[in-house]
């Protein structure tokens, strides 16, 4: 990315937020995504009471671009989902709430966590972690005070933890006062200002427009220059030792592939066979390889790295990360045993449907994607060597595709617009019940050695 214009300081009211900054408790140096105030109108008149500035890692533009890249200022601003991607991204974020008018610590303290427990009350997920991490948040602000120009910081790590800071001028502290262990308690302070009903919508137009420039850009190495901020190109991974054909019985899944549908080549993250114990004996039914876009392993990197292959087998949010991130996906199931396409498809939607519904998600749209998905099998048959494609896009479409031997066809069968049902099918895989506890191991291992390099 060149050095952009949409990359500088931003000045709010007489507040100024510079284009970087080194936020309490970490490491890194974040850019500034965007800024802008928190207001009122009153009686008609605006009255801005605070100044909210939103910093992120550098690795943010990448992560985003693969999916929002090409969308304009004005699409990303009404977007929901745009907003949801930063807020649960796997990078830094920082944000710095400076004031115009005073406020008292329990002022702004009460009021989030009022927010935030109505919310996850509605939602069911309320628990006695989030009471115990609302308590600590409250505690924190009991006793301060804010004049106008002080400000309150907060930084939120990639695994979740929310570091809280104060200042009384622009300097922003090495160490914060305090730190939460809560991810939902991280996400919320901050989808309370840009989420579907933040409560600073120039903030929002700000990250908006500056990102979009910015997903435009993507090019060069990160630096400094004149106040303004320039990043690194997006990341092209070199062939490793670790990433090497797989060979599952007699299948061989190759180092990287073009999935139907796709304009992109995909590297193979891990494969194994899906099977079950039959009368003490183990029988083989398919072999699955997961294919991933380069840039996963960046984005996948700032929360995992340094962890070894065994801890991430054995951690449900890595592989919910995998599923759930904003990269290509492509999934090859290659027959040992033979199977029908109704054996397959009524399998995948009756284990779908089941956990849709015991979590209140299942609406006409998963109906409809469902009832699709079966009727893209209705006629299929698989015998042994036969496979079965799916390409999961960063947007969210399924495209299904079908292959009688090693080859992968440029174009799919069907393409199904439903993120639920595309997420899913990946899941059913390498999820916390997932099918394939070998291809879960091979993926964790691979990533696990990537994420070193």
């Amino acid at each position: 990315m060149s050095t952009s214009p949409s990359v500088t300081e931003i000045q709010v009211e007489n507040v100024i937020f510079p284009p970087t900054v080194k936020p309490p408790g970490s490491t890194k140096t974040l850019f500034l995504g965007g800024a802008g105030e928190r207001g009122l109108e009153i009686q008609g008149k605006f009255i801005k009471f605070t100044t909210i500035g939103v910093y992120l890692e550098d690795n943010a533009v990448e992560c985003l671009a693969v999916k929002w890249k090409g969308k304009n200022a004005g699409e990303l601003t009404e977007s929901v989902e745009f907003f949801r991607d930063i807020v649960t991204g796997a990078f830094e974020k920082f944000i710095r709430v400076t004031m115009i008018l005073p406020l008292t610590g329990l002022q702004y303290s009460e009021k989030v966590a009022e927010n935030c427990v109505a919310i996850w009350k509605s939602l069911g997920i309320y628990t006695d972690a989030e009471a115990k991490a609302i308590e600590k948040f409250l505690e924190v602000f009991k006793v301060e005070n804010f004049p106008p120009g002080s400000s309150i910081l907060f930084t939120l790590s990639a695994q979740g933890l929310l570091t809280i800071g104060f200042s009384k001028d622009s300097c922003v502290p090495e160490a914060g006062t305090a730190v939460i262990e809560n991810k939902l308690l991280a996400n919320s302070v901050l989808e309370s200002i840009i989420g579907k009903n933040g409560v600073s919508p120039v903030t929002k137009q700000s990250l908006a427009s500056r990102l979009s420039s910015l997903f435009n850009d993507c090019g060069e190495k990160a630096a400094a220059d004149n106040g303004k901020v320039t990043f690194f190109s997006c990341h092209k991974m070199s062939t490793s030792p670790s990433i090497t054909e797989i060979q599952v019985e007699n299948v061989i899944f190759p180092l990287t592939v073009k999935p139907p549908g796709s304009t992109k080549t995909l590297f193979l993250g891990g494969a194994g066979e899906r099977g079950l114990e039959i009368q003490g004996k183990f029988i083989k039914f398919t072999t699955i390889g997961v294919y991933l876009e380069d840039n996963a392993v960046e984005c996948l990197a700032v929360k995992w790295k340094g962890k070894n292959a065994a801890e991430l087998t054995e951690s449900v949010e890595f592989f919910r990360d995998i599923v759930t991130g904003a990269f290509e996906k492509f999934i090859r199931v290659t027959m040992i045993l033979p199977l029908t396409g109704l054996q397959y498809s009524e399998k995948v939607a009756e284990n779908c449907v089941a956990i849709w519904k015991s979590l209140g998600i299942y609406t006409d749209a998963e109906a409809k994607a469902i009832e699709k998905f079966l009727e893209v099998f209705k006629d299929e048959n698989f015998p042994p060597g036969s496979s079965i494609l799916f390409t999961l896009s960063a947007q969210g479409s399924l495209t299904i595709g079908f292959s009688k031997d090693s080859c992968v066809p440029e174009a799919g069968t069907a393409v199904i617009e439903n993120k639920l049902l595309a997420n899913s099918v990946l899941e059913s895989i390498i999820g916390k019940n997932g099918v394939s506890p070998v291809a879960k191991q091979s993926l964790a291992s691979r990533l696990s050695s990537l994420f070193n390099d």
